[in-house]
């Protein structure tokens, strides 16, 4: 399966949107689709199954009032599935409630975009998170690394003494 840190094959990062909105899926692939693999998702069922059976997206644009599973609960299924909590979401949604807001950050969103969709702020909002999830990777891998380390110094300091 596909890490965080790769990529589509041209170079380009995977973003899903999960979105039951045609025309918001046809206008967020239009906004990054030069910049970004785009997979579209109907439904947070769907976009859970396609995880589970394919490549893993490096970003995640979230609707809150999808079908099925509203987006709080798919929100919630992915931060509690170890291979997918990694993944940045971003939610979308019609957001004048700050308690929808603040139960998305506490929920493991990463961050919120209000419709009607801002094209360069969501740009940056994206990049921003991409950026956030990379140096976490490198971190895990250093982490990963030191504990390596530490663990090689024992095996000699044991042998020493």
């Amino acid at each position: 399966m596909a890490g965080l840190s790769e990529t589509n094959g041209f170079g380009k990062k995977r973003i899903m949107i999960v979105d039951h909105n045609e025309e918001e899926q046809k206008t967020v692939k239009k906004m990054l689709g030069e910049e970004y693999e785009v997979l579209v998702a109907e439904t947070g069922l769907q976009a859970l199954g396609y995880m589970q059976d394919k490549e893993i997206p490096h970003l995640i644009l979230l609707d809150l009032l999808i079908p099925e599973t509203h987006g709080m609960d798919a929100l919630k299924t992915l931060k509690s599935t170890p291979r997918l909590r990694q993944i940045p979401v971003i939610f979308l949604a019609n957001m004048d409630d700050m308690n929808l807001r603040v139960e998305g950050l506490g929920n493991g969103g990463d961050d919120f975009i209000q419709k009607p969709i801002h094209e360069e702020l969501m740009k940056l909002k994206i990049r921003r998170q991409l950026y956030i999830a990379q140096l976490e990777q490198e971190n895990r891998i250093l982490q990963l690394k030191l504990q390596s380390l530490r663990n090689r110094i024992d095996r000699v300091f044991d042998e020493v003494f």
